[in-house]
């Protein structure tokens, strides 16, 4: 995400996909983005450091011959609650990642509780969603 920021910072064009999986539609969006880093629009998205805002240029639909029909089971626990708190990444919690995480994702990993890499690798081979185990 911090790499699709630095990018919107240095030529603010970006391009999107939209996906519905029920029933399938695509939808193609194109347009200027700005960064809002304080304020009223900023303080709408509890745990956000950052918001795009985005005057759209273009927008047309798109072909959705190649999607896949799926149904909503629940929503992510990523998405941060109305306190701006969002279950930790599976990746986070490994044990060796600490010392490049921001001290609050290092936080909020040791308390979730830390896993080896070993631990990590096996949760992902049982098919554990990121956020799980």
């Amino acid at each position: 995400m911090f790499l699709s920021m630095g990018n919107i910072a240095v030529t603010a064009k970006i391009g999107m996909l939209f996906i519905d999986f029920e029933p399938p539609h695509r939808l193609r969006m194109q347009g200027t983005a700005s960064l809002v880093r304080e304020g009223p629009v900023l303080a709408g998205y509890p745990g956000a450091n950052i918001v795009a805002s985005v005057t759209v240029d273009h927008v047309w639909m798109n072909c959705p011959r190649y999607i896949h029909p799926m149904r909503a089971i629940s929503t992510s626990p990523h998405i941060p609650d109305t306190s701006g708190y969002a279950t930790p990444a599976l990746w986070k919690r490994i044990d060796v990642m600490q010392d490049i995480l921001s001290a609050a994702d290092a936080a909020a990993a040791r308390e979730a509780g830390l896993i080896t890499e070993q631990d990590y690798a096996a949760l992902l081979a049982e098919g554990a969603v990121d956020g799980d185990g």
